[in-house]
């Protein structure tokens, strides 16, 4: 053996064997993703995400392609679990939103036209970019990424953004009583 360290059947992560896992098993991945999640835009991404993953466990690995599809899996996991989570709130939200809204009265309207003012002065004292990337994704049904072409910054910078988003109205909406 050239390298002591260095096992029979195992690689060194490096910046080839990325490239290399990458062009040989993305298209097994992408099918094996958008086999599991049904879409192929998010299949990519979180194919990109595995390989970065994958990239950044170091060390030796026995068998790169089942490392890749075993993060690549738990990705997929993880993801069908937050959606189903967001299903979850959008159908107590809806609930709870259009519970008896079947009439709508003087008081209910003026009370939804409250809270739209409140969010949207909210939204007003958030940075230009910031109410663009909140409403390519939640309007548009841009994914990030493309969110992130869209506007010339990376999918990192868009999800901070969201975040930043989500919190002031958050907390706009915090501020509102049941009654209002």
């Amino acid at each position: 053996m050239a390298d002591g360290n260095a096992r029979i059947g195992e690689l060194a992560v490096s910046s080839e064997l990325l490239l290399s896992s990458f062009r040989d098993h993305r298209p097994a991945l992408l099918r094996f993703l958008t086999g599991r999640l049904g879409c192929r835009s998010t299949a990519e991404d979180l194919a990109q995400e595995a390989f970065l993953r994958f990239f950044g466990t170091g060390g030796t690995i026995r068998n790169p392609r089942a490392l890749l599809f075993e993060i690549a899996g738990n990705l997929a996991l993880d993801h069908r679990r937050v959606q189903s989570r967001r299903a979850e709130i959008l159908r107590e939200a809806h609930h709870i939103l259009w519970h008896e809204a079947d009439e709508i009265t003087p008081e209910r309207d003026a009370g939804a036209r409250q809270e739209i003012a409140v969010l949207a002065a909210a939204a007003e004292t958030l940075a230009p970019v910031a109410r663009r990337v909140f409403y390519l994704t939640y309007y548009e049904g841009l994914n990030q990424q493309e969110v992130g072409r869209a506007l010339g910054v990376s999918r990192t910078t868009v999800r901070k953004h969201l975040r930043r988003v989500l919190a002031c109205l958050a907390e706009a909406a915090a501020g509102l009583s049941p009654g209002e």
